[in-house]
């Protein structure tokens, strides 16, 4: 097949997606604690575990909007085969495809479905990590 190459087929793609999204996942979660804590006029140390969940699921939802279009190039590229069996070239021949093929609205499709997982442990795991970081 394609060896070790093959693994790293998509590396870089994926590198500048997880960079860029989980800046927006702790930027998210931050920025709504903050917004939170403050409009409440109390400490960051007395968030609730009430108050933590929203602020986690918004955190999920922020790396999902901050890197969806860029998942999808990604993930078909992955998907892609090798040799004679490549359907694109590198990764703009990817964009191109998509944007020709089904426009904006192909860069999105399935977000919703992953909003609503991405809200429920994305919630659970800052909630979490919130409570381990209060016990220490």
């Amino acid at each position: 097949m394609a060896g070790v190459r093959g693994l790293f087929k998509a590396f870089p793609v994926a590198l500048i997606k997880e960079f860029q999204a989980f800046g927006c996942y702790f930027a998210s979660f931050e920025v709504s604690a903050y917004w939170l804590c403050h409009t409440a006029g109390k400490e960051r140390s007395s968030m609730s575990v009430w108050e933590t969940i929203p602020c986690g699921a918004l955190g999920g939802i922020g790396f999902w909007v901050g890197s969806f279009p860029i998942d999808v190039v990604k993930t078909k590229l992955q998907n892609d085969g090798f040799g004679n069996n490549a359907r694109y070239r590198n990764t703009w021949s990817v964009v191109t495809h998509t944007w020709q093929t089904g426009g904006m609205r192909a860069f999105w499709r399935g977000l919703a479905p992953t909003l609503i997982r991405t809200s429920l442990s994305s919630a659970g795991c800052f909630t979490v990590v919130e409570q381990i970081r209060r016990w220490m």
